[in-house]
């Protein structure tokens, strides 16, 4: 039984391209074409979605409307073709082995991914590295295998842009110098 039906499981509740259920509706049995696949928490850019399981997260573009998705459990037949991605989501490729910092710029534990792994990053930001004595543009990644809470952060020359989203930096490498940190 889906949880994007309505109370008498007629219709089938549609997501937006922000993850969120809108107030719009489609038949049950109505035919659509679906032209992307994605899921919830690529959409909303967070993996704290709540109400549903990993099983029902995926989600198919209704063709032709760029903002409108339909959960994979309310199609009756899945698509058959190969379906481009979508993603409000930048996603990376590490061509070094990429450690993980805090936001401090703290070496966080004994984790990190490796070359070749693919990982999506929701924030891009300009990190003082005390080891280094200067500022260094860092990836935030969406999940970290690190144990310590807030070390989600990978050097960005470790990385090549894969797919997605280009991030812009929220800051500048001035930004974070310990001068103008002591002046905050």
């Amino acid at each position: 039984m889906p949880f994007s039906s309505d109370k008498d499981f007629t219709k089938a509740n549609l997501v937006n391209n922000k993850g969120e259920f809108t107030n719009k509706y489609v038949k049950k049995g109505t035919k659509l074409v679906v032209d992307r696949r994605s899921n919830r928490e690529e959409l909303a850019g967070t993996t704290k979605i709540d109400m549903l399981d990993n099983g029902v997260l995926e989600v198919f573009r209704i063709k032709n409307n760029k903002k409108l998705f339909v959960l994979r459990d309310d199609l009756k037949t899945q698509p058959r073709q190969q379906l481009i991605p979508y993603t409000n989501i930048m996603h990376v490729r590490f061509v070094n082995d990429a450690y993980l910092y805090n936001i401090k710029g703290e070496f966080a534990d004994d984790s990190w991914f490796s070359s070749g792994d693919t990982v999506s990053v929701t924030g891009l930001r300009y990190i003082w590295v005390p080891a280094d004595k200067k500022a260094e543009l860092f990836y935030e990644v969406l999940d970290s295998p690190s144990s310590m809470s807030n070390c989600n952060f990978v050097k960005a020359s470790t990385a090549k842009y894969t797919f997605g989203n280009h991030l812009k930096p929220i800051n500048t490498a001035a930004d974070v110098t310990p001068a103008n940190i002591e002046k905050i």
